[in-house]
């Protein structure tokens, strides 16, 4: 590790490795990471869990694993929607909330 140079990170590590549209890249991660709990919560099988997102569960188990990078955030909203997921939206300019909460609700069962 000698000669390593040890930088300190800009709080996204997409940005940091040079990703394009990194804070994109980001949101869909968490998305993807909350996804990912709400199906361990819910005990749902992978078939049932697959099923109700919309997705083959070949699919599912590679997005979990990490490949979410051409998956769009409205589908992963709609994902989380389909599992009873609420999402709420803020907008925030000059750090002032402007207007109100946008909800994403879920789909009702």
């Amino acid at each position: 590790m000698s000669g390593d140079t040890i930088r300190e990170s800009s709080g996204n590590v997409f940005a940091d490795l040079g990703l394009t549209d990194p804070v994109t890249h980001k949101l869909r991660a968490e998305l993807v990471h909350k996804l990912d709990g709400v199906l361990k919560s819910s005990g749902l099988g992978p078939t049932a869990a697959s099923r109700l997102i919309g997705m083959g569960q070949s699919d599912l188990s590679r997005l979990l694993r990490g490949g979410f990078r051409e998956m769009s955030v409205e589908r992963l909203l709609s994902m989380l929607s389909r599992l009873g997921c609420d999402v709420d939206v803020s907008v925030r300019w000059q750090g002032r909330l402007i207007g109100e909460v946008i909800r994403y609700e879920a789909v009702a069962a």
